[in-house]
């Protein structure tokens, strides 16, 4: 066996033996951060399909997390300012999210006023629970 070869396998069983590498608070983050990407991405694309091009009549959202909650786009875009704050240790989140809260409230007060059908058992930002 050549030195270079022996090199790469003392490399790697060194490594191994040594111990492992736990990346713990940064992989949470980033799944947090891309799971919450995601919601907010089909959320936005559920309320973009609510109307043809046009049209001003309002219609309730259904599908995905909205069976649920009436501000899942809202829902997605805290996970994802969540995990944002997991991974950059800023205070913006503790800022944001007040805001979002807020723009939250006022939706779900126009769903309820808005419309009669309204599903009463949805929640407003966590399903079953708020």
């Amino acid at each position: 066996m050549d030195s270079s070869k022996a090199t790469i396998w003392f490399t790697v069983l060194n490594t191994l033996l040594s111990g492992t590498q736990t990346y713990g608070l940064a992989w949470v983050s980033v799944f947090l951060f891309i799971l919450g990407m995601g919601i907010n991405i089909h959320s936005d694309y559920i309320l973009r399909r609510l109307r043809k091009p046009g049209e001003t009549t309002y219609r309730i959202p259904q599908g995905g997390l909205f069976t649920y909650v009436s501000g899942a786009n809202f829902l997605g875009e805290i996970i994802e300012w969540i995990g944002y704050a997991l991974a950059s240790c800023e205070l913006f989140t503790t800022i944001g999210l007040p805001g979002n809260g807020y723009c939250l409230a006022v939706g779900c007060r126009f769903y309820l006023k808005m419309f009669e059908d309204y599903p009463k058992s949805r929640k407003a930002l966590i399903p079953f629970i708020f």
